[in-house]
């Protein structure tokens, strides 16, 4: 597991004995990383720069190489997909082949440069984006780099679920945001998740939305399936563990809760998965480390996918 620092240091700890392996200053504060194989690696700096590590083992990181993402802007995401990374870096989104790092492609997720891209994640339909401040996430093509649908928060958290479709457009060119935005902003995204058929969406104001992606011709639509308040904190981590037999979506809503999140099977509509929740809570012990309480339940919610919206 490798770490990054604020002191321009990058960590490597090992995953079976929690020992750290070596650690290695960078031109810059890692601030976004990702790997391709336990021997490749790379990390988004501070500065604009990436750094990428080839001959990462046990005991060395190896030689580290250092090329220009944006100069001044840092790399504030990273996301592979196929031969591509994918950096983001201010509002903008630079593809580079993994093999050779040669640009092959460049656009603009927002007109407002200060809308860094916060995060990337793969899905079935193509690569969403958030933007630090915004209440947007957007769709975009992998092989076009074309946008093709985005949903605004905003619409759901200020006028309520309906039975109308969640207001979601889909376009070829990249439409204004007037939505608002700013890190005060309640219904700003501050994390997501991507599976299969759906995206979770957490918010500055502690709400977690849940949309459907729907296959449609020429690309996707989205319905909203639910909506919830966990906290009155940001919902800032969201984590789908990828056991086949026992899927789980884990919700980070505030300091010491955990939301634990699992499929089942609806007894009334088998044509309805019912996602229970309980919420564990974390707490610290004598030596100041955090622990979960596992036998601690403090609330359960249902989430119903079909005709009912908002529970």
């Amino acid at each position: 597991m490798l770490l990054g620092t604020r002191t321009w240091t990058l960590l490597a700890f090992s995953t079976e004995t929690g020992n750290m392996l070596w650690s290695e200053m960078l031109g810059d504060s890692p601030i976004s990383l990702t790997s391709s194989s336990p021997s490749m690696a790379y990390a988004g700096l501070a500065d604009g720069r990436l750094a990428y590590l080839e001959e990462i083992s046990d005991n060395d990181p190896g030689p580290i190489k250092v090329i220009t993402i944006q100069e001044g802007l840092p790399v504030s995401s990273l996301l592979l997909v196929n031969d591509q990374l994918w950096c983001g870096s201010g509002s903008c989104v630079i593809v580079l082949n993994v093999q050779t790092f040669e640009e092959q492609g460049c656009f603009k997720t927002d007109y407002d440069p200060k809308k860094a891209v916060s995060r990337m994640m793969l899905g079935k339909h193509g690569v969403w984006t958030a933007a630090r401040g915004s209440t947007e996430i957007k769709l975009w093509h992998i092989e076009t780099f074309k946008q093709i649908v985005f949903f605004d928060s905003s619409s759901v958290l200020y006028q309520g679920l309906d039975t109308e479709p969640a207001k979601a457009r889909s376009s070829r060119s990249l439409p204004r945001n007037t939505s608002q935005s700013g890190s005060n902003n309640p219904c700003r995204v501050t994390s997501l998740l991507v599976t299969d058929e759906s995206v979770w969406i957490g918010t500055g104001g502690g709400h977690l939305i849940v949309l459907e992606v729907k296959d449609k011709i020429g690309g996707c639509s989205l319905q909203v399936r639910a909506l919830h308040k966990l906290s009155e904190d940001g919902v800032r981590c969201m984590v789908h563990s990828r056991l086949p037999k026992d899927p789980v979506i884990l919700t980070c809503p505030q300091r010491g809760l955990i939301n634990l999140w699992r499929p089942e099977e609806d007894e009334e509509d088998a044509t309805k998965t019912v996602w229970k929740s309980i919420t564990v809570q974390c707490i610290e012990n004598a030596e100041g480390l955090d622990i979960f309480k596992t036998n601690t339940t403090t609330t359960t919610t249902t989430t119903v996918w079909g005709e009912k919206y908002w529970e």
